[in-house]
């Protein structure tokens, strides 16, 4: 199964801990995978520069206060 596939069925998933996983988190993680995982050959193909949108989604959540039970970097 497709590692991109895996973080969002996980993170739809009812979560017992009661976390809140936001887009943020879902972006993150579909940007540090890694080729052959076809989300990042889409990624790469489409121009997308990951380290750039890693800047700017840090910069995004550095300043976003946590809600209660978010996990962060």
């Amino acid at each position: 199964m497709p590692a991109a596939k895996k973080v969002l069925e996980k993170a739809v998933k009812p979560d017992h801990r009661k976390t809140h996983v936001t887009a943020q988190q879902v972006l993150a993680r579909i940007l540090a995978l890694r080729p052959p995982d076809p989300a990042s050959v889409l990624l790469d193909a489409s121009g997308v520069n990951a380290s750039e949108v890693r800047r700017r989604l840090d910069a995004v959540t550095l300043n976003a206060e946590p809600l209660k039970g978010q996990l962060r970097r």
